[in-house]
């Protein structure tokens, strides 16, 4: 019984625990979630270095033709933040009113 226990809790802390059979969902599921992953560390690394270290580039600078201006560093995480509490505000209003018709 103690060498079953240990040989399962040394095959699981090697190994990850997955599922024998995957389902086709479960493998969308999973391409989905990487695709979202890799956007949003490519967004990352590009807005780090685009606020970070451009700044510190000369001008004249060829890695300075693939950004935009400085001032679009502040404006355009400003208009998305704006346009996403809007969204989310406008869709809790229009949640509200339609349960508060359900309920006259």
């Amino acid at each position: 019984m103690k060498s079953h226990l240990l040989w399962y809790l040394i095959n699981f802390t090697i190994s990850l625990h997955v599922p024998c059979s995957i389902t086709p969902m479960a493998a969308t599921d999973r391409l989905l979630g990487l695709a979202c992953l890799l956007v949003s560390i490519t967004v990352l690394v590009y807005y780090t270095t685009w606020v970070f270290i451009m700044p510190l580039l000369p001008p004249h600078h060829m890695l300075q033709a693939y950004f935009l201006p400085q001032m679009y560093a502040i404006y355009l995480p400003s208009a998305l933040l704006v346009a996403g509490v809007a969204t989310i505000a406008s869709f809790f209003m229009y949640q509200v009113s339609k349960q508060s018709k359900k309920t006259k």
